[in-house]
């Protein structure tokens, strides 16, 4: 159940990356977004909307794997930094928003949230499967 959540986890981060690049280069967002200005960001299309609930279905599956890998002390650990990572990955977005798309560090953070998280879990599946002989 693990490694399966874990694979429809790494698609839905794929989807993620896809997604925000997609944004980053070819969607013109607006200079000044403040936490009020919010609501309007959905004007700019499903591709913002699927980044956003691909978001909040990254951090909810990540939950689940942390619960059902308290069975792995490896495991569990694993699970943990990668959801820690994508946690930091969500806060660096919210930040890159309210600074007008501008501060690039928050990008970076964006970024290394991303690539924290998808180590973490291939190795979550490298590990069980050494354990189970197969994928």
């Amino acid at each position: 159940m693990v490694r399966l959540l874990v694979f429809l986890w790494i698609f839905l981060l794929s989807v993620q990356f896809i997604d925000g690049m997609w944004l980053n280069l070819f969607v013109s967002l607006p200079p000044n977004v403040g936490p009020m200005r919010m609501m309007y960001m959905m004007d700019y299309g499903p591709v913002f909307m699927i980044h956003i609930v691909t978001t909040f279905i990254l951090l909810l599956v990540a939950i689940v794997l942390v619960v059902l890998s308290f069975s792995n002390q490896t495991t569990l650990v694993l699970s943990t930094i990668a959801l820690l990572s994508i946690i930091l990955s969500g806060i660096g977005g919210i930040l890159f928003i309210f600074s007008g798309f501008s501060n690039n560090l928050y990008s970076f953070i964006m970024s290394l949230g991303f690539l924290f998280a998808m180590v973490s879990y291939f190795l979550v599946i490298m590990i069980s499967s050494r354990k189970s002989g197969s994928l």
